[in-house]
């Protein structure tokens, strides 16, 4: 049974909520600026370096922040102007990963802020391809204090270890002595 023409229209494709051809740049536009407006207030300490030579193209205000730069210092210039890295080969050691995989995931290394701290950071972050430029987007963690931390109780507990030894030494040598004072009692005492 053939439905009546009024209901047929319910079956047919909709298309609602698609933008029509005239407002695609407007979306395009709006797209962008949210986007713009994510990177910029992220929490996260992001910035998008250009992978052929390390130069600075954007960084939000996290990034910033961290590193003791400000933008004007900062974008134009490369990661080892900055005094990020002590060499070329320090950068490149880095993102090694990211000729094989086009991402690097935590990343444990040393980098030196504005401020002249040698800081500890762990470093994540995706190769981006964009009108024949490669891109590093790179997401950078401040893991000093946990660094620290964590070295504090690989000690602590190296220390404990050692003091565990000493004290199973000493009830050993308790044990012997024990052993021994009843051997004497026997023999003084048969």
């Amino acid at each position: 049974m053939a439905l009546p023409p009024s209901d047929a229209s319910a079956f047919e494709p909709r298309h609602a909520g698609l933008p029509s051809e005239g407002q695609l740049p407007v979306i395009h536009e709006m797209e962008l600026s949210l986007f713009r407006e994510i990177f910029v207030h992220s929490p996260e300490a992001i910035a998008i370096t250009r992978l052929r030579d390390g130069v600075l193209v954007d960084a939000n205000e996290a990034w910033l922040k961290l590193t003791f730069l400000d933008r004007g210092r900062a974008i134009g210039r490369t990661t080892l102007d900055l005094g990020f890295w002590p060499d070329q080969a320090s950068r490149e050691r880095v993102l090694s990963g990211l000729k094989l995989d086009s991402y690097v995931q935590d990343v444990e290394t040393y980098i030196t802020l504005a401020d002249g701290s040698l800081r500890f950071f762990r470093l994540n972050g995706r190769r981006i391809d964009s009108a024949g430029e490669s891109y590093f987007l790179a997401y950078l963690k401040d893991a000093t204090e946990q660094r620290k931390a964590s070295e504090a109780l690989h000690v602590s507990e190296r220390a404990l270890e050692e003091t565990n030894a000493k004290l199973n030494q000493q009830l050993a040598m308790y044990d012997v002595i024990q052993s021994v004072g009843k051997v004497g009692h026997w023999i003084h005492y048969p």
